[in-house]
């Protein structure tokens, strides 16, 4: 048998005795087939897409979330560990705001601050250690924050005129206030 031309399928369709054509069957049972794979198909990639969207999302905001903590604990660290050497009433006793004194200075007097100074150290050196998440993942806000801690950290190790409680009370301050910027702009990127 031939197979239908597009004149008689018209002729057909206007007769109406398509209905009782086989191959409109045919063709019909063909495109309704093609039809729902093609729906099911496009289904599966849209839902597909979504999920892998979903996925990205909630990953990216763990490692944001992972990051954060990181630098809230390490900030707190910081300041933990100065407040014990700015809470030591000897230190001003005995080398007095105004009067040039070193970090080594402060550590021939008071060798037991060597312990607190560490803790610090082993804190920057945490939040180094996510820098490079810092910079991909966080906003502005975030590295501004740490520039805070970087720049008293600098100021403090090369400026003269500064006695050992100004430099340790420079750094715990520039912590302080890292650490409640980091707050406050980890609530607004993580929505919390």
């Amino acid at each position: 048998m031939a197979e239908p031309t597009a004149v008689e399928i018209a002729g057909a369709i206007v007769d109406r005795s398509i209905l009782t054509k086989w191959w409109f069957y045919l063709i019909w049972l063909v495109v309704t087939a093609v039809g729902a794979a093609l729906g099911v198909w496009l289904k599966e990639k849209v839902k597909g897409d979504i999920t892998k969207d979903v996925w990205l999302a909630q990953e990216s905001w763990r490692e944001k979330y992972r990051i954060y903590t990181v630098l809230i604990n390490e900030t707190e660290e910081i300041v933990a560990a100065l407040w014990n050497i700015t809470a030591d009433v000897r230190v001003l006793a005995q080398m007095p705001h105004g009067q040039h004194s070193s970090f080594e200075d402060g550590l021939r007097l008071f060798p037991e601050h060597k312990v607190f100074l560490d803790r610090e150290q082993r804190a920057v050196e945490k939040i180094a250690a996510v820098s490079v998440g810092v910079e991909l993942m966080l906003n502005k806000e975030s590295n501004e924050a740490l520039e805070k801690i970087s720049k008293a950290r600098t100021r403090t190790t090369h400026v003269i005129n500064m006695s050992y409680m100004q430099r340790v009370e420079e750094r715990e301050t520039a912590a302080a206030e890292a650490k409640e910027m980091l707050i406050q702009t980890a609530k607004v990127d993580l929505r919390i």
